[in-house]
This record gives C-alpha cells, structure tokens and sequence, in this order.
C-alpha cells in the first residue's frame, strides 16, 4: 500500500485553500472524529479506505447536503477532510511521542541519581568497616588490659551495625530505585490500559425552555429543509440551528448551553458562529423567517398567547432555568417543578423529544 505521506500529495491537488478551511471547520466540531480519532490512528491495513468512510460520516453529521453539490465537488469536500483529519492525528502523535520523550529522560535522570546514591553508600559502608574492624595487632596483644580488650569488643560490634544499617540503607535504596522504574514504565503504557475520559458536561442556563422548540422543529421539519436551504447551502447545519436558537432567545449568549444543545453541541464547545462567521443579509432573513414558523406554531398550541407580542411569548416559553446535562449522543435538560406550567404541558411542549436524527442525539426533559 502506498505510504500516508505519499498519499497526501495527490489529494491536496484537488483542494482549494477554501475547500481545507471548511474541512478544519467540519472536523473541529465533529464527534465522530473525535470518537474515531484512536482507530484512525492505529489502523494501518486500508487506512485510506477507513479514512474516506469516516469522512463522509463526518460530513454528513455538519450538514446533509454538503454532499450533494455536484460530483466533482463532493469529491474534493471528502478529500479535504481526510488531510483534515490526517493533519489532527499528526499533531496529536506528535504530542504523545514529545510527552513520552520527556517522561523517558526524567526516568533515566531518576536512574542515574539512584545508582549514584546507591554507590555513594557502599562506598561509606566499606569506609567504615576497614576503620572500625580491630586490627591483628591488636588481637595478638597480650599486655592489652581488659579494658581495652572490652573496647575492641565494642568497637567491632559498632562496625557490624554500621555495616547492618548501611546494608538495609542500601536496600532500601535499590528497593526504591525499582519502584521508581517500574512506575515509570507503567507510565508508559498503551492508552487502552489507562482509564476512560470523563465525558459528561454540565451547564447552567436561564433559558431552558428554548430546548422545548426542539419537538416543533422536528414537527415541521424546519431542519431537513434547513439542510436543502440554497441560501444556506455553504453552511453546516449545527450553524444554521444555532442562529434560529439565537433568534427565538435574542437574550441569551452565543455561547449559552441552551443555545449550544439547541444545535446538537455540549456547553464546552465552541459556538458554530466563531467558525461560521457572521451571517450574510440573505442568510439573516432566511433564518428570522425559520424562527417566525416556531413563533406561528407556538401560538396555534398556547391559545392564551395567541395574540401577545411575540417577545412575551417566547419570554414565557423559553425564559426557564434548567441545568444542561450532555453526553455524547444525549441531552437531558433537568427543570424545577416549580416551572411546571399547564400551558406548556397541555401544549406538549415539555415531552421528550426522543431521538432527533438531525440533531443527532437524544433529548429528554426532567423535572426535580
């Protein structure tokens, strides 16, 4: 099989600059890539093949019809993701075999200290048996006195401990030593013996309720429209939900967690909009237009409100403080039972969702 870096070559000759910068946009937001990131990476047998097949999964999750724009096109989106997703698993190796380098040097400087030590030591606990041992001399000494005889004995028995305490010393040492070494080496270990990430976020927000126009979007079928919009074609889907998010709560943030569930992303995740950019007037008016048919559907279902402003409907119906709870592929929006209101629950707004294909994950609401 042709090595990657050689591969790499003939794909970006079919890549415009705009075409990579869409890509990085794509893979960055993707969970799939992210999901996928440690089998790209070991897979080394029909590594283009896999790598291809990931491609358009990924690009299909940011928007169904970026797919559909004409062959030649398609074709350079799926190539401009595959160098996208080979440039992320680069920089990602790079950095492991840095940090490995590191740990690598700093075992064998813990090494060399210990060995060092160690001789240190022995090196003491010969010093200290030539100079306490009693010498033939004085053994053979027969004018010595009892008391000196007593003394010798002493001294001997001193330089036997010393040569204990020194010995044990040592031990420990070389004992420590191992220690060391084998926890460097554990260290080092394949990631699949290391313990799984924690992937779960949570998030607070003041506007809860917004997540309850998830069922009416998916009613009307705002989103797969959305997907084959002409005017938003060059968008992903994930943009296009976050601004008709931003439109139906105007107070809320670009970064809020309802308005980042709202476009299927975790409160740690980067709004669409500081990839995205701005959007164009036509984009603009296509997306209020969006959010006017929730608005319309919203005062079918709630009678009472059917003539209020449009500002004091959505205040009632989106305003509501909820803790955003997200794992991969689901949502869970836990509210107060102090917000449960008749208008909301006769209208069913406040019914799990379930699963929303387009949004690619589960959404449910609890009240605590």
């Amino acid at each position: 099989m042709t090595p990657l870096a050689d591969q790499t070559t003939p794909l970006r000759a079919t890549v415009t600059a705009a075409m990579m910068r869409e890509a990085g946009r794509i893979v960055s937001a993707s969970r799939i890539a992210r999901a996928l990131a440690s089998m790209l990476a070991q897979s080394a047998a029909r590594r283009e093949t896999l790598e291809r097949a990931v491609a358009v999964l990924v690009i299909l999750e940011s928007s169904w019809s970026a797919l559909s724009r004409g062959e030649a096109e398609a074709r350079s989106l799926v190539n401009a993701v595959v160098l996208a997703l080979r440039s992320r698993d680069d920089i990602r190796s790079l950095a492991r075999e840095e940090a490995r380098a590191d740990e690598r040097m700093r075992g064998g400087v813990r090494a060399r200290d210990v060995e060092e030590f160690e001789g240190g030591r022995e090196g003491e606990a010969k010093d200290a048996r030539s100079s306490n041992a009693p010498t033939e001399a004085d053994a053979l000494d027969s004018d010595a006195s009892e008391a000196n005889g007593r003394d010798v004995k002493a001294s001997g028995a001193n330089a036997s401990a010393a040569y204990g305490s020194d010995a044990s010393a040592s031990e420990g040492v070389r004992a420590r030593g191992a220690g060391e070494k084998e926890k460097f080496f554990d260290d080092d270990a394949s990631d699949d013996e290391r313990p799984l990430p924690v992937v779960r976020r949570l998030a607070f927000t003041h506007f809860g309720g917004l997540l309850f126009l998830l069922g009416l979007m998916d009613e009307l079928g705002l989103p797969e429209e959305m997907s084959g919009d002409e005017v938003l074609r060059e968008r992903a889907l994930r943009w296009s939900l976050h601004r008709v998010a931003l439109a139906l709560a105007p107070d809320t943030g670009t970064d809020d967690a309802a308005a980042l569930a709202f476009a299927g992303l975790s409160p740690d995740e980067a709004p669409p909009s500081e990839c995205g950019g701005e959007p164009s007037e036509s984009e603009s008016s296509v997306i209020a237009s969006y959010a006017s048919r929730v608005v319309e559907e919203l005062r079918r279902r709630l009678d009472d409100w059917r003539d209020e402003p449009r500002a004091s409907l959505l205040e009632f119906v989106c305003r509501r403080r909820a803790e955003v709870v997200a794992d991969p592929g689901w949502f869970e929006v836990r509210l107060s039972l102090d917000d449960v209101t008749t208008e909301i629950r006769r209208a069913g707004l406040d019914l799990d969702p379930g699963y929303l294909p387009w949004l690619g994950a589960v959404v449910k609401f609890v009240y605590e």
